[in-house]
Order: C-alpha cells, then sequence, then structure tokens
C-alpha cells in the first residue's frame, strides 16, 4: 500500500495532533480502555510506518477526537499515531507524440504497401497510430507488425479500418489502436493503396442515322488514385497525477423505520458513528421536489438532534429533462449513533421510499512503529486526555513515504 499525500484534506482530516516521539513514548495505562485488539500485519515489512483502516467497532467506541484511542506494543508502550482520512490519487490521461522516422517503404503483392519506421525520443509505451491524409471517401485496412530484437515480427494489430465516409456523413477514423508493448521499429501495411476512382462527370452520347436515335449511351470517366499519407503520428498514452480524493465506501442501510407526521416524511436509522458524508434516499416516484432536513445524534452525552443538512429532495424526469437530486452531501463527514431525515411533502402524497444508502468516508490510524515489534489498540472509556505528538509533524516532513499495512 502506498503512502497518502499529506496535504489535508478539506472535508474531514481528524488529527490526533501530537507530541512525544517514539524513543520518548511512555508507558500507558490500559486500565481505562475497556477494548483492546490486535493488529496484524498484512505482510512483514522493514517500514517505519504502518497503517489500518479504522472499522465500525473502533468508531462505535471512540470519541470525535479519538481521545480514548490508544495504539500501544507488547510492553505496553504508547505509540505516536494520528487518524486522517485515506486519499487516493487522481490521474489524467493524454496523447504523447513520439518521434519517429521513416526507414523504408515497400511495395507488396496485393494492392499494397508496407512502411517501415523507428521511433525516438522518451521511453513511452506507444499504443497508437494517427495517420493524416487529404483524401475523402476511402476505406483501407492497415495491419501493424512490431518487433523487440529487430529480427521476429509479430502482428499487434490485424485489419484495422481506417475510413473516411465524407460523401454521406462527416466522419473520419484515421486512429489505429494497437497492442502496447517495447516494440520500437513498426512495420505498417496498408490495403488497397490503388484504385480507379469514378469521376463526378459525365458524358451521354447519341448516335443518329438518317434522323433516327441509333443509340444512346452515357460514358463515364475513372483516374487513378493512390492513398497519399500526408503524416502519421505515434501515439504514447501520458498519465499524471493531478491531485488526491478521499476514499469513501458505500453501505446499504438494512433497517430504517418510514413514519408518517402529518404532512412530513420522517426516515430514521441507527450507526456505529462512522463518518458518513452523503445519503441517498431511493424511490420509485419520480417528477417531485420536496425540502428535505437531515438530523444526526451524535451520543455520549452529545445531545439530542442537530440540524446537518438543508435542501431539496428532488427526481425529475420528463423529456429531455432528466435531474436526480436524491443524493445529498454533507459539508463534512459527520458521526452519529442515529439518524433523522424529514422530507416535507406539503400537500403532494407521500414518498414510497425503498432504500438508504449512507457514503462513508474511510478513515486510516498511521503510526510510527518498528517491524519486530506487535501492535494493539485499546479504545473506549470516557476519562482519558487528548494526547499530544509529534507524528502529524513528521509525517509531513517525510511526505509520501511507503507504510506496512495492518489489519484489525
Amino acid at each position: 500500500m502506498g503512502m497518502s499525500r499529506m496535504t489535508p484534506f478539506r472535508h474531514a482530516l481528524v488529527l490526533v495532533a501530537m507530541g512525544a516521539a517514539v524513543a520518548q513514548a511512555k508507558p500507558a495505562d490500559l486500565a481505562v480502555y475497556p477494548h483492546a485488539r490486535h493488529l496484524v500485519p498484512e505482510s512483514r515489512s522493514a517500514e517505519a510506518l504502518g497503517s489500518f483502516v479504522l472499522d465500525s467497532e473502533v468508531f462505535a467506541g471512540t470519541r470525535n477526537d479519538f481521545a480514548n484511542m490508544r495504539i500501544v506494543d507488547d510492553a505496553g508502550t504508547e505509540i505516536p499515531f494520528l487518524v486522517r482520512a485515506r486519499t487516493e490519487a487522481v490521474t489524467s490521461t493524454s496523447d504523447r507524440v513520439i518521434p519517429t522516422r521513416v526507414e523504408a517503404i515497400r511495395e507488396l503483392p496485393g494492392n499494397r504497401i508496407e512502411i517501415e519506421v523507428s521511433r525516438r525520443g522518451p521511453a513511452i509505451v506507444s499504443q497508437e497510430i494517427d495517420l493524416s491524409t487529404r483524401l475523402r471517401n476511402f476505406e483501407k485496412l492497415v495491419t501493424i507488425h512490431g518487433t523487440t530484437d529487430g529480427n521476429s515480427w509479430s502482428e499487434i494489430a490485424s485489419g484495422v479500418p481506417v475510413v473516411d465516409y465524407s460523401r454521406f456523413i462527416d466522419y473520419q477514423k484515421t486512429r489505429i489502436p494497437f497492442t502496447p508493448g517495447a516494440s520500437k521499429p513498426l512495420r505498417l501495411v496498408v490495403s488497397d493503396v490503388t484504385l480507379e476512382r469514378e469521376l463526378p462527370f459525365k458524358k451521354k452520347v447519341r448516335e443518329a442515322l438518317h434522323g433516327k436515335i441509333k443509340s444512346e449511351f452515357v460514358e463515364t470517366s475513372f483516374k487513378t488514385e493512390d492513398f497519399r499519407i500526408d503524416s502519421f503520428r505515434l501515439l504514447g498514452r501520458r498519465t499524471r497525477e493531478t491531485g488526491q480524493r478521499a476514499v469513501t465506501r458505500k453501505t446499504p442501510i438494512g433497517d430504517f423505520q418510514v413514519a408518517q407526521d402529518g404532512s412530513k416524511t420522517i426516515i430514521t436509522f441507527a450507526a456505529n458513528r462512522e463518518p458518513v458524508g452523503g445519503i441517498r434516499i431511493e424511490t420509485p416516484s419520480v417528477n417531485f421536489s420536496r425540502p428535505m432536513l437531515v438530523e444526526g445524534r451524535s451520543g455520549g452525552g452529545g445531545g439530542g438532534f442537530k440540524s446537518l443538512f438543508r435542501g431539496v429532495y428532488s427526481h425529475i424526469a420528463i423529456g429531455d429533462v432528466q435531474r436526480d437530486r436524491c443524493t445529498l452531501s454533507l459539508a463534512i463527514p459527520s458521526r452519529c449513533v442515529e439518524w433523522r431525515i424529514t422530507i416535507d411533502n406539503r400537500d403532494s402524497p407521500a414518498l414510497d421510499i425503498s432504500g438508504v444508502w449512507v457514503e462513508e468516508q474511510v478513515n486510516e490510524a498511521v503510526f510510527l512503529g518498528t517491524q519486530t515489534a506487535n501492535y494493539r489498540v485499546v479504545y473506549g472509556g470516557s476519562s482519558t486526555v487528548l494526547p499530544r505528538y509529534d507524528v502529524a509533524t513528521i509525517l509531513s516532513t517525510v511526505g509520501r513515504s511507503p507504510v506496512a499495512a495492518y489489519r484489525l
């Protein structure tokens, strides 16, 4: 598993902010934590950093700031850690033109030509050739062979159509994809390179004898036309990272309740305080638009329901207008033991609610460890104090370092 980018996730990055290095770590008072679970390494690694994904049990037993959670080794020594949103890279792919040179052109039997090209420039894997021609209204087949040693050639594209149908429609296809690989020289075989093409001009001829038409026919002219390739581009793909995004997972709620209170539909369901960033309410109904209120109760002495989202719940499907707003996104992921969603039907009939899905933010704990030690996560209780480690500063310094993967 790769190390995630150290920049904070703007919607919810929970840092257990920190102040003692591993060398200064102290034994933890484990008696105040009612829950303890072992961390199982996915594989033994020499990496100094470890990480694991928090699950529902950990979320159910910890505070929002994770003050009542510790990581300890076999000796009970406290290990500095932080909890943050797990992120993944966002990438974009674009064409990269690879410089080439024509090495040879050969005529082949069957009205074909073979073009041999060599590539120059950076070591980018090529996967496509784009032919350029000023000709219109053609159909050709292109086969490509490649070699890695200059002796043994293999077919990497077979009979790929290259066409232009300008006579009927503004459509042209001149890109030829082929099997990506390490081939450097390429041979392109193009079919039907010379054709007779009928000219658009016709001449109507009549032969007469003694004032009477003896015969009548139409003369059609043809010209020989070669398929001229003006240029071609050898293309590779370049993928680059453009940013980071939070990893999420969608979970169906199996046990939700729906009640009617006058003109309002109220949906409730319990949770284990997983960080929820979005909720989708499913209904077979269409063409509605209703005000919606989402509330959550955090539990643990946090009081009653608090408003988390106000918006519109709607699904419009009329003609070309298809607008689904049945999924709502919270400003920041929230951890609640109970959720309540109120839909105001006003004077419209109540909607049939068929399903509820939540989008949970995946959180991970990253800690400073060694490859030989065994670790436990202890959590729960209410008499703990927020620890102060310096691991956040350390991680921001080392950047995207590899980590050893653990699981609960």
